[in-house]
């Protein structure tokens, strides 16, 4: 109020009191310089306001700096989530059912072996596992890195 900008006082406790002080006066005597230091969120929601309505009236006449960067955002954005959908097209359009549906087999069978291992079923762990190793070698002689 007295020339120092909110929050920045970095002076002695005693002035700092002295200051409220002559706040608390000028606040009972309702002899503020501006209506602002009565209620200061409201008067900063309508300086916000005021802000806000000359952006959106500028936005309307002509690009502004924050629109331009929204609008980028928000196509940078829809492109990431296009790319997204495509890709996962094609993995799908690479698959037929029935691999897909052995892929949710396999799934099952590795949620069964954890269940078995957690209970103490090794026979059935054992079992499974022997059921999800590949049966075929990878062309060169080498089996799958996953078989043992």
């Amino acid at each position: 109020i007295k020339g120092i900008a909110r929050g920045s006082f970095t002076g002695p406790k005693w002035e700092l009191m002295n200051y409220f002080k002559d706040f608390c006066e000028d606040f009972n005597t309702a002899t503020m310089p501006h209506e602002k230091y009565y209620n200061f969120p409201e008067w900063e929601m309508k300086e916000y306001e005021k802000k806000k309505a000359a952006a959106a009236a500028k936005g309307k006449g002509g690009s502004n700096l924050f629109s331009d960067e929204a609008r980028h955002h928000e196509q940078m954005k829809s492109q990431a989530e296009q790319k997204r959908r495509d890709e996962m097209n094609v993995v799908l359009g690479g698959m037929n059912q029935a691999k897909r549906e052995e892929m949710k087999r396999q799934k099952m069978m590795l949620a069964e072996m954890a269940m078995a291992f957690k209970t103490g079923d090794v026979d059935k762990q054992k079992r499974l596992q022997k059921r999800l190793e590949p049966e075929e070698k990878i062309a060169g002689g080498t089996a799958h890195p996953w078989a043992k």
